[in-house]
């Protein structure tokens, strides 16, 4: 026979989920600095100059036009984001946007 939760233990189970859920998932709006989840963001022609972006996940994250000079992506995610150039970055592009081809990546 299944007990039924105490409200406030459902609560207190509630607000630790909501806590830890935020705390994983990012916003588009988040502050730039290392391991920044921005995946599926819009920054199309942001100024992202002398940013620190190690670890930084831009999984499909549109970048045309953004100003990257001397931004550090060592160890950031760009599989699938669109390019400062407007070309989409290949999978295991980590560190750099990586495009494919016919089968030839560079």
């Amino acid at each position: 026979m299944d007990m039924p939760m105490k409200p406030a233990l459902f609560i207190a189970t509630v607000m630790v989920s909501l806590g830890t859920a935020s705390s994983v998932l990012a916003a588009c709006d988040d502050p730039a600095g290392p391991n920044v989840n921005w995946s599926d963001c819009y920054l199309g022609w942001a100024d992202l100059t002398g940013t620190d972006l190690r670890g930084a996940v831009l999984r499909r994250t549109n970048l045309m036009g953004a100003d990257l000079f001397g931004a550090n992506l060592t160890g950031a995610d760009l599989t699938g984001a669109t390019w400062t150039d407007g070309r989409t970055c290949a999978l295991g592009s980590i560190g750099a946007c990586i495009q494919c081809i016919d089968g030839v990546c560079f």
